[in-house]
């Protein structure tokens, strides 16, 4: 940034900025956006109505990933307070208060899409095969018409990215993401317990190894979640997992210049920031080539409606359960025990485990010299081998519900960063909970393990998004689901 910034009134200076540019900063376009819920939207300013950055400095973010820590603070946090939306819709914040849109529900559970993905549709497009959700495809297209429309009879610009909508990019499949992490886990704990001898000898079965496992986590140097609920709410996972989120463009999301040269000041974006909104579109403050949908506004509740049956209620009531299944309901169960389970714990650690078995089938294990019995020379030491085999199904049940909670608990725990002092109480209560004849055992105290994290849920460990220094988790209130 200048050395010397100078004060700009925002009521006027900046939009004098992008009037310069040629970017239309009134109302007086033919379009009305009605947003009922939220009313207008005004970027926060300063108290003092001041924008104490320079005119060089708002008309040119320098944000980068690549910058040092104390400068990129900066130019995230210039990013972030200056309003380039104003006067606009409300654009979604996706790195910061709405970090896990489309990722958790309403009491913050985390949700991924069903795996049998009913809900998706087809984006016509020459750019292969681009799905979204079924409701979120038909507003794009009503949306990509409308500002072909205004285009083709000169209201704005046709040389513009926000003139033909073209999507390039939407739903990502987080099952084939979490499989590829669940690899690199796989691939980095066989490392570590092979380049030592003593855990090398000491993990000779699945629980052995399990327990190697946590020792990793707790060290706190591999920080992927090998969960579900812990892939969709880390940062690990992304927007484009909902099915909600559109893109227009694959752009670099830790550029700031771009999103303002190349996006923001397209001549067409203010337009098309009140068009989006129209058709029941948020557009991504920090991505402004990507619009997600949000599916609660009339527009999208409208078109949702199409998909879902009257008699099971209105689709606001409906949308979640529909579309998406909370993220510990999954956490149970293997692979041929239940097809709603495809993604358990124990099948995916039955498949670590059996890998690593496979990989490294022997242990060598060599005697070393005492004092009470020395060895002469080599050849007196005794070398044994011991053979690592497959875990079965069988074997795995047999080890009992509550050793897989109290185990899926802790992975929880490392996940997610938080420490109770009191594990062994909440253990207990886990206990009596599963126990209870008036509960429904594992499902209920799945909930209870999730219900006691997920208050934890926005950690500020976020990378180089957060404009705040490590802080550890934060408890957001209370967020039970009963």
């Amino acid at each position: 940034m200048a050395n010397d910034p100078h004060d700009i009134t925002l009521n006027h200076e900046l939009r004098d900025v992008l009037d310069e540019a040629g970017v239309e900063t009134t109302s007086a376009l033919p379009l009305q956006v009605q947003v009922p819920t939220l009313g207008p939207h005004k970027e926060p300013i300063p108290s003092t109505g001041i924008l104490p950055y320079s005119l060089e400095d708002v008309g040119n973010p320098l944000g980068t990933n690549d910058l040092g820590a104390a400068q990129l603070f900066e130019e995230r946090k210039m990013y972030k307070e200056t309003p380039y939306f104003m006067g606009l819709p409300e654009p979604l914040e996706s790195w910061y208060d709405k970090l896990y849109f489309g990722r958790v529900d309403r009491i913050q559970n985390g949700i991924i899409l069903r795996k049998e993905n009913n809900g998706l549709k087809q984006i016509p497009t020459g750019n292969g095969n681009i799905f979204a959700l079924n409701f979120v495809v038909d507003a794009f297209m009503a949306l990509k018409q409308y500002m072909r429309a205004f285009g083709d009879a000169g209201q704005i610009t046709k040389i513009s990215l926000f003139y033909d909508l073209t999507a390039v990019s939407a739903f990502h499949n987080p099952y084939q993401n979490l499989d590829a992490l669940r690899n690199i886990w796989s691939t980095s704990l066989a490392e570590r317990i092979i380049a030592s001898k003593p855990r090398n000898s000491k993990t000779i079965d699945f629980k052995s190894y399990v327990k190697e496992l946590l020792s990793y986590m707790k060290a706190g140097t591999n920080r992927r979640p090998i969960t579900v609920t812990g892939y969709m709410v880390s940062n690990f996972s992304s927007p484009m997992n909902s099915g909600l989120s559109i893109q227009l463009a694959n752009e670099d999301y830790g550029a700031d210049a771009p999103k303002f040269h190349k996006y923001i000041m397209d001549p067409n974006f203010r337009f098309f920031a009140r068009a989006a909104r129209k058709f029941g579109f948020y557009v991504d403050r920090n991505a402004p080539w990507r619009i997600i949908a949000d599916p609660f506004s009339t527009p999208m509740l409208q078109r949702m409606a199409s998909y879902l049956k009257p008699a099971d209620g209105p689709p606001e009531s409906r949308f979640f359960h529909h579309y998406y299944q909370r993220t510990y309901m999954l956490e149970w169960g293997t692979p041929n025990s239940d097809p709603r389970y495809p993604y358990g714990l124990q099948g995916a650690l039955k498949k670590m485990y059996n890998d690593f078995a496979e990989n490294y089938p022997s242990i060598r294990t060599t005697t070393e010299a005492t004092v009470r019995c020395p060895q002469r020379s080599i050849s007196d030491r005794a070398t044994t081998v011991a053979t690592r085999r497959a875990v079965e199904d069988m074997e795995l049940w047999n080890y009992g519900d509550m050793y897989w909670l109290d185990l899926y608990f802790k992975i929880r725990l490392y996940e997610s960063g938080v420490k109770f002092s009191n594990y062994d109480s909440r253990v207990r209560t886990l206990r009596q909970i599963y126990k209870s004849p008036h509960l429904l055992n594992v499902h209920d105290a799945l909930r209870y393990v999730n219900n006691e994290i997920k208050p934890y849920l926005y950690n500020l460990r976020v990378g180089a998004k957060s404009l705040t220094r490590e802080a550890g988790p934060v408890r957001i209130g209370s967020v039970k689901d009963y």
